[in-house]
């Protein structure tokens, strides 16, 4: 699946973002990144620069 260049990303399209599963993307990404929603059970949308700063706080470089 090719991610678009759009600043909005659907959850399948964020899954593949940032390498997690779309089950993942729903439960409990959506609890931790602004998450962008018209209506209670529409879909799902993300910006880019939320998931991209989601990353760099979950992003672990060991000591050498």
């Amino acid at each position: 699946m090719t991610i678009p260049s759009s600043a909005l990303l659907g959850t399948p399209a964020a899954a593949v973002y940032i390498c997690r599963s779309e089950e993942f993307v729903r439960r409990s990404l959506r609890y931790e990144v602004p998450v962008h929603q018209h209506g209670e059970r529409a879909p799902l949308f993300f910006k880019r620069s939320d998931l991209d700063h989601w990353i760099a706080s979950h992003t672990h470089v060991p000591a050498r």
